[in-house]
């Protein structure tokens, strides 16, 4: 599905009231969380939309966690309804309360401990029913697929929060058996999933935006280039991409050091493609690095000569 179709689809999802998450799927390095925190928080900071949580599931091993994740994203009383702040008030004052002149720092370790777990519950309970949950890195929690799942499940069917799920399918499961619960269980928990195609010059654009070439007199050259490039390499992956315009960046630059007149010359851009070349083989193929650099060998020195 191409981005504008799917950013069209997951807006009307995010407005509308619904008892079901939906899944972006897609190969690492496709674009998946440049894609949501675009959508989702203008591509700047995450915390800048208070209608949605990003929360990553990368190294999760328990369902405590993810509720600390989902807290930790909190960003201001505001997230949180007025009922909710009442009674966490009058929990903390009782808890003082019980506190005050203990003497055995073991009892108040555990009381502080149940307290916390408590609190953490009532404000997870009462999230602003349009609050938007989005779960990076699903295939990389250390649960079972099926009890992440379980959790996430917790926070659609029971409280009417959205969910976003961004998973590689392709790595979900340990074994056949952990493959089968998963399914089972999005059956359940997963109403429609999506995968993501950005068009060679989307690739483009998304990769040099944020690059150093952007006020340059190449800059325009560059995107030319690479979006040809990208569709004469077939390359997919915007990691891979990426690590191309570092390496690509930092050879101009030196080449402009050497040889102020290259500043304009929009010739420099043929670099590129030894720079993709380079990392498609060091990310995608495992072309061992001393044959990368004979391949790509003499190509800034040709450029200072010129």
């Amino acid at each position: 599905m191409d981005s504008k179709e799917l950013k069209s689809i997951l807006l009307d999802y995010c407005k509308n009231e619904c008892r079901y998450a939906v899944m972006l799927n897609g190969d690492w390095g496709s674009g998946k969380t440049a894609f949501i925190q675009d959508l989702m928080f203008n591509g700047k900071n995450k915390t800048e939309n208070p209608d949605a949580l990003y929360v990553s599931l990368f190294g999760v091993k328990k369902p405590e966690d993810i509720k600390d994740a989902i807290i930790s994203e909190l960003t201001s009383i505001q997230d949180i309804d007025e009922d909710a702040i009442n009674k966490g008030g009058k929990f903390l004052g009782g808890l003082l309360k019980l506190l005050d002149g203990a003497e055995n720092p073991s009892s108040i370790g555990s009381v502080a401990s149940v307290a916390g777990s408590v609190l953490k519950s009532r404000i997870l309970k009462h999230l602003n029913a349009s609050k938007v949950l989005i779960f990076d890195d699903f295939e990389r929690c250390e649960m079972e697929p099926a009890t992440t799942l379980a959790c996430i499940n917790q926070y659609v069917e029971q409280q009417k929060l959205k969910a976003i799920i961004l998973c590689n399918e392709l790595n979900v499961g340990r074994n056949k058996e952990e493959k089968e619960q998963y399914k089972s269980y999005k059956e359940k928990v997963v109403l429609y999933t999506y995968g993501l195609n950005y068009s060679a010059s989307e690739k483009a654009n998304i990769v040099l935006k944020s690059s150093t070439l952007l006020q340059s007199h190449i800059y325009d050259a560059s995107i030319r280039e690479l979006e040809q490039l990208i569709t004469l390499l077939n390359c997919t992956n915007l990691r891979t991409i990426n690590l191309a315009i570092s390496c690509f960046e930092q050879i101009v630059t030196i080449a402009i050091e050497k040889n102020d007149n290259l500043k304009e010359n929009s010739g420099l851009t043929e670099l590129m493609f030894a720079c993709l070349v380079f990392a498609i083989g060091f990310r995608e193929k495992s072309i061992d690095l001393k044959v990368l650099k004979e391949i790509s060998q003499g190509n800034e020195d040709f450029f200072v000569k010129a």
